[in-house]
């Protein structure tokens, strides 16, 4: 009995008791009907017996570290090992001569050979092995010889080939796809090189009437395409995902079983995070079964953010969505308040709040083994173990659905428990060697390589549709096979040339008889990669692709094309969800849900709302038309919320009625409002014993201060980064006001300070504070202090401008009621900032009195629609925007008013 090479393998296939099955893929395995064993499982089992053992990914990187440091003259071995790492990879996996590599004429090759030699020299070291060398290494160890049947190695290369004729005894099969093309040359180097080892070929009965055997011959060209197979153009990826979904759901709903059905996705991530929110929608068993990285977990992103934090020294916005992290929300509504408002940035500061971090009090330096323990302390402080625990079980009791985490925002519904579990193994790594002393600096480093090389392997669910790349499939049959996103870039990976060994490099090697892959080879893998997809389904195949990716248009893959394919009219197909249902309802505006969707009355109710905000239909009660009178009598303005009333009815309205504000928040420069608070106070504890000029020239600068420190103290400020630098300069404008005459005139007397006031002006009761009121020989003058450089927006005028001084002319008569004896020779707006007299709005009497009306009118009913001024100034500062949602759209209700 021979070794045979099974050309055109089809299923079943016949398989003697005495073979042991290696399959590719688990889904191949399962296709036979037996345990999952891989090439490089058996490869593994091998290493012990030679007392090696497989380098992790962690401790491979950094003994390629230790190579570089030994091969290139760089302080930057981190960069530089991530930049040749796929190229060493390339070299150790091809198996050329590396000592003939070093003689070749380019020092930049003889560089690259001569740190793959010194890498593998550090790895020896260790009695360790990189991935990438697996097959060449174990096929130098003498191995017992058994009959075996590899079945998905459709493409092999020289190193998985060599393995395979190492290690197997007469009677095994080798199942491997060849037709009479150039696109099989690679194959045909594979039978070639095993025949003069005693293989001999053994062909296959296809049969053309099988689906798989008739796509395959169409795309060499030997056949077309009949029932069975179609192509379906979407708009838009949602629309792809959703038209493939709902056939999905027909065929369950058919009593087909899900594992009998299969979507495939070049690059699964592209269409992962869409195909699980619209199965969640649609009630879709769907599992997504690629592997990740640990840093894409959330036990991932939260030790991300725990390294930034200590390298940011607990910056405020980096600990504020550490405490806030979805897996370990430490802060109470209590402290989170009361963290906005002092802007924490300090390990200090944060434990000030009340939270406990001993724990994150790291040293600079300290052993391996030590950092890993202190990581594990920081792990129990915030129960990690815990509450990874908790979220599976929440996930699990949910169902369905897909989570987001935090900041990185994976799409896919993971299990916290695994990824804390592989977390753990990755951590004993990384403690090795332990004696060794590490930086700080250093263990962030590597604990961040080990986050993004440790893969965590999801676990297979039952009873569910899956999504698998072309990859994953090889060997495996379904009755009904989805391929998405059949389109260029996305079906099959576009080449990639590696900056270290580009494809001239490559194309030059191989003529000098280097087995390195060109770009031939590259391509070639990627079309014999379709070319065994269409082998997976027994009855029905359906491509698709979407018109669209964002705004860029696509263009069907050649390798659909080559099958002669055409985009069928899409069929029109039933809902498959309520939200479906739902929008089918808003479009027509129907409630017939009612009886079984408590929620479809609500829904219209906001469609409606929304579609009437954008008409040009009237103000209503969405846009601040409440017809809720109030009564005048019972009413109090200040100057400023008749100001903000005159300006916009709507911003008064949202202020005052609703009492809508923003969250407090700490400030990292002194605003505008909190400027002027500051000024005014500062002035008034300044000036308290002042009445004339030369009272004011006895201030000095240490009066002044001591009057600035204790506005502070009055109105709690709290400092924040740099402020004793900028303190300075604030209490250099207050002192330079002083010197000005416009300050304080030399006939001036000042006669009193902050005057509160109640007063009637034009049928409304009014409040408010003077800055300062002064007598002169020509009468009473009234100051109202300013820290901008410009006097304040006025009321809107009869053109809709906000130009009609109000404040000033307000203050004027409340002094008029309160001292009627004297007579009121001005009124003005006086900048500190700018030093001098501002020129205000216009004033205009008239416009004042029936201004006041207007008010009036808004109050008895109850209308503050949105008005801003003309050239919307007033919406410059308001906090409201998103409440007004001001635009376009007024123009259309205003033009209809």
């Amino acid at each position: 009995m021979t070794r045979s090479l099974l050309l055109n393998p089809s299923l079943p296939l016949s398989i003697s008791a005495s073979v042991t099955v290696v399959s590719a893929t688990r889904q191949a395995a399962s296709a036979l009907g037996v345990p999952y064993q891989s090439l490089e499982t058996l490869a593994q089992n091998t290493l012990p017996q030679q007392g090696l053992t497989m380098a992790s990914p962690l401790v491979a990187q950094r003994l390629l570290r230790q190579a570089i440091s030994q091969t290139y003259p760089t302080q930057d071995s981190e960069g530089t090992a991530c930049m040749v790492l796929p190229t060493v990879k390339t070299l150790l996996r091809s198996g050329v001569n590396l000592t003939a590599f070093l003689k070749l004429n380019s020092p930049r090759l003889q560089k690259l050979a001569q740190l793959t030699i010194n890498y593998q020299d550090v790895l020896r070291t260790s009695n360790l092995i990189d991935s990438s060398e697996l097959f060449w290494q174990v096929t130098k160890f003498p191995s017992i010889k058994q009959p075996f049947l590899f079945y998905g190695y459709f493409h092999p290369r020289p190193d998985q080939l060599a393995w395979i004729d190492a290690i197997t005894a007469e009677g095994s099969i080798l199942a491997l796809p060849y037709q009479d093309s150039d696109l099989f040359s690679n194959n045909r180097e594979a039978i070639e090189y095993l025949q003069p080892f005693g293989w001999e070929i053994q062909p296959s009965c296809t049969s053309t009437a099988v689906l798989g055997e008739q796509l395959q011959q169409a795309f060499l060209g030997n056949a077309t395409v009949t029932d069975g197979v179609q192509l379906h153009a979407y708009p838009t990826v949602e629309a792809e995902v959703r038209g493939a979904l709902k056939q999905v759901k027909t065929l369950l709903s058919q009593g087909i079983s899900p594992q009998e059905i299969v979507l495939i996705a070049r690059d699964e991530r592209f269409y992962s995070s869409t195909l699980l929110d619209v199965a969640w929608e649609y009630d879709l068993p769907l599992n997504v079964s690629y592997d990740f990285p640990l840093v894409e977990t959330r036990i991932g992103d939260w030790l991300s953010l725990l390294l930034e934090v200590v390298e940011t020294d607990y910056s405020f916005e980096t600990t504020a969505r550490l405490f806030n992290h979805p897996l370990a929300n430490t802060l109470t509504p209590q402290q989170w308040k009361a963290a906005r408002s002092r802007y924490p940035n300090t390990r200090q500061a944060w434990e000030a709040l009340g939270l406990n971090l001993k724990d994150l009090n790291l040293p600079q330096q300290d052993r391996r083994d030590k950092w890993v323990q202190r990581l594990q302390a920081i792990f129990n402080h915030f129960q990690l173990s815990q509450r990874s625990q908790l979220w599976t079980s929440e996930q699990e009791a949910g169902g369905k659905g897909a989570g987001s985490r935090g900041n990185a925002h994976h799409p896919l519904p993971l299990v916290e428990a695994i990824a804390f579990s592989q977390l753990q193994a990755a951590l004993i790594e990384l403690s090795k060697p332990e004696n060794a002393r590490i930086s700080l600096k250093t263990f962030i480093q590597e604990v961040r390589e080990m986050l993004a090389l440790s893969i965590v392997i999801r676990q297979p669910e039952q009873d569910s549709v899956e999504l698998h790349n072309l990859l994953s499939v090889f060997g495996a049959k379904y009755r009904h096979v989805f391929v998405l996103g059949t389109v260029e870039g996305l079906l099959s990976y576009p080449l990639e040339n590696d900056p270290n060994l580009d494809y001239c490099d490559r194309k030059s090697l191989a003529q000098q008889g280097f087995p390195i892959e060109t770009a031939v080879r590259q391509a070639q893998r990627e079309a014999i990669a379709f070319y065994t997809l269409l082998q997976v389904p027994t009855l029905s195949l359906t491509f698709s692709y979407p018109r669209l990716i964002g705004r860029d248009a696509t263009f069907l893959s050649p390798f659909v094309t080559r099958l002669g394919l055409t985009p069928t009219p899409i069929s029109l197909q039933p809902f498959a969800s309520l939200e479906e249902v739902r929008r089918h309802c808003l479009q027509q505006e129907s409630n017939s849900l009612s009886t079984v969707d408590p929620i479809i009355n609500h829904i219209l109710h906001a469609w409606q709302v929304e579609q009437r905000r954008e008409s040009s239909v009237s103000f209503d009660e969405y846009d601040g038309v409440v017809g809720l009178p109030l009564s005048v009598s019972d009413c109090r303005f200040s100057a400023s919320q008749l100001t903000q009333l005159g300006q916009c009815p709507f911003k008064w309205f949202a202020s005052r009625l609703l009492r809508l504000q923003e969250l407090p928040e700490a400030h990292r420069e002194l605003p505008p409002s909190l400027r002027g608070q500051l000024y005014h106070r500062c002035l008034e504890l300044a000036l308290l014993e002042v009445k004339t000029v030369e009272d004011l020239q006895k201030i000095d600068l240490d009066t002044l201060n001591a009057a600035f420190l204790q506005a502070e103290k009055d109105l709690d400020f709290l400092a924040f980064p740099g402020w004793d630098n900028s303190r300075g300069e604030h209490l250099a404008i207050l002192q330079l006001n002083f010197t000005e005459s416009s300050f304080l005139t030399d006939n001036s007397e000042i006669l009193d300070h902050e005057i509160q006031f109640e007063a009637q002006w034009y049928g409304l009761s009014v409040t408010g504070k003077i800055d300062r009121l002064d007598r002169t020989p020509s009468g009473l003058v009234i100051l109202d202090y300013k820290v901008s450089s410009q006097a304040p927006l006025g009321i809107q005028d009869e053109t809709g401008k906000a130009s009609i001084d109000l404040q000033l002319p307000l203050y004027k008569a409340a002094i008029a009621q309160r001292y009627p004896q004297d007579t009121i020779a001005d009124a003005a707006y006086y900048s500190l900032t700018q030093r001098k007299p501002l020129r205000p709005a216009k004033r205009d009497e008239g416009a004042l009195a029936a201004f006041a009306e207007r008010v009036k009118w808004h109050l008895e009913q109850g209308n503050y629609a949105v008005a801003p001024d003309i050239d919307q100034k007033a919406c410059n500062y308001c906090s409201f925007d998103l409440v007004c949602r001001r635009g376009t759209r007024l123009s259309r209700k205003q033009n209809n008013e």
